[in-house]
């Protein structure tokens, strides 16, 4: 073979190789927590909440940043193709957004982002539903009780 059929055999090879690299699909994001709109209480100075989702790219993870617009964190996963994230990040008290962006080696960007509101404190109680129905049967019985007396 000459060197000219040599050179022309390796440009299509890296032009076939680049068009089905760059084919391929883009990184997917899922945040499955926190969720979008929710209402958390802390009760832990500083306030920290658990960040979790699922990437996945057929090239791999080149880098995944979570940040709220101040802080942001990095992590590099130079060729993972499936990563499952927890991550505990620093939030103030009230409303709060985060976003996670991924890039995979061959540059692709996907971004998810969440917003929700953090709270100091514990949880406030709520009413079970026992103690509804038994108030609504207390009534009850204390409006009888009063139509019988007239």
């Amino acid at each position: 073979m000459n060197y000219r059929k040599t050179v022309m055999i390796l440009i299509a090879l890296v032009l076939v190789t680049t068009a089905l690299v760059s084919a391929l699909p883009n990184p997917s994001l899922v945040i499955t927590a926190p969720e979008e709109g929710g209402t958390f209480y802390i009760d832990v100075a500083p306030p920290q909440l658990t960040i979790q989702g699922i990437v996945d790219t057929p090239v791999g993870i080149q880098n995944i940043t979570i940040t709220d617009g101040q802080k942001s964190f990095n992590i590099d996963y130079n060729t993972k193709t499936h990563y499952e994230f927890s991550y505990q990040f620093p939030y103030t008290i009230g409303h709060d957004q985060i976003t996670v962006i991924v890039y995979d080696v061959n540059g692709n960007r996907v971004s998810e982002t969440r917003n929700f509101n953090v709270h100091a404190g514990l949880l406030p109680p709520t009413p079970s539903p026992s103690f509804i129905w038994g108030g609504c049967l207390m009534a009850l019985m204390a409006a009888i009780i009063l139509n019988r007396t007239r």
